[in-house]
């Protein structure tokens, strides 16, 4: 036999105690008939008339508890009597309308240390359970579909911005929260994608990127997470593919110059590494065509420390056969 269809359940009604009207319909098992765990109205008329209670019907299963409890109401109403319930009965709010006014006075009298949990927190295993019904709850459709509407066009204050901010100070996820993070995401699109960024967020990005510097720590992390990564020929095409026509973030400004320590890094990594016939060639061919359209001068400090680089190095027969004509094709 399941929960539903047990038979341990019962309606109850509350009256007061000075005039025997009856005030409240409701529907429970055990204890709950006594309990004084009610919303505010109810509490007061107890504290000013009293309480008398009375069993309506019992050995009842859930649903006829519950629709007992739904026609008691009804009735009572259709009556002419005012009950303190916030609800039609049943299972859930059904009927229930909260003004702006009552979400806001609720909301103030559990402020601080009004609050049932101030100061206290919940146990890991309550915790579990509290993660488990969200996860569920936010999987419907129509709970994500409540969320996205109410997310729609929402404008955060600075006031608000700055309060997330500051709240977030200081605040490290754990390596089991990121490993975690990480594996909810793999093979799922961003939330992003296909979504272009406004010219004013560029700029706000840019602005508030302006002067940071990342630390040896972020540095090492990046590389390390980088290593050994290498991208599809379709991720290549894209990137090629984005960047053809945009302007470099570097053209216009004059007297830009590579620092010797970022030399040295480049140097570094690009010591050892040979490139391929295909990657020279392209090399050589926008090098030809940056030269024909005079754009690339080349300053008498630069060739000083190529041709100090080059003092004493044997050339291959190949490299003087390919210096050779190119030197006849430019005198042609």
């Amino acid at each position: 036999m399941s929960n539903k269809d047990d038979k341990n359940f019962y309606v109850y009604q509350h009256l007061r105690a000075d005039t025997r009207e009856v005030f409240y319909v409701g529907k429970g098992k055990g204890k709950r008939l006594t309990s004084r765990g009610r919303n505010e109205y109810w509490k007061r008329i107890v504290d000013k008339h009293g309480l008398i209670i009375e069993v309506i019907a019992e050995k009842l299963t859930e649903v006829e508890a519950f629709q007992l409890e739904v026609s008691t109401i009804r009735s009572h109403k259709q009556a002419g009597l005012k009950l303190a319930n916030m609800t039609e009965g049943g299972e859930g709010t059904v009927g229930r309308v909260v003004t702006e006014e009552s979400r806001v006075n609720y909301r103030i009298s559990r402020l601080g240390e009004k609050n049932p949990m101030h100061g206290k927190s919940h146990n890991d295993e309550i915790k579990e359970k509290i993660r488990l019904a969200s996860i569920v709850n936010h999987a419907k459709p129509e709970i994500k579909e409540k969320i996205k509407k109410a997310l729609t066009g929402l404008v955060r204050t600075d006031e608000v911005k700055e309060k997330i901010r500051q709240a977030r100070i200081g605040t490290k996820r754990s390596e089991e929260t990121k490993a975690k993070l990480s594996a909810l995401k793999k093979g799922r699109p961003s939330n992003r994608k296909g979504m272009k960024l406004s010219e004013e967020t560029k700029e706000k990005l840019r602005q508030a990127n302006l002067g940071k510097k990342l630390s040896a720590e972020t540095k090492a992390k990046v590389a390390a997470s980088s290593k050994g990564r290498t991208m599809s020929e379709d991720a290549k095409a894209k990137i090629s593919a984005a960047n053809k026509g945009r302007v470099s973030n570097r053209r216009g400004i004059t007297g830009f110059k590579t620092s010797d320590a970022t030399k040295e890094k480049l140097r570094a990594i690009n010591k050892g590494k040979i490139l391929s016939e295909d990657t020279k060639k392209k090399m050589s061919e926008a090098q030809k065509a940056a030269h024909a359209k005079g754009k690339r001068t080349v300053s008498e400090e630069t060739k000083a420390k190529i041709r100090a680089k080059l003092l004493g190095k044997k050339l291959s027969d190949e490299t003087r056969r390919k210096m050779s004509e190119a030197r006849k094709k430019a005198i042609q």
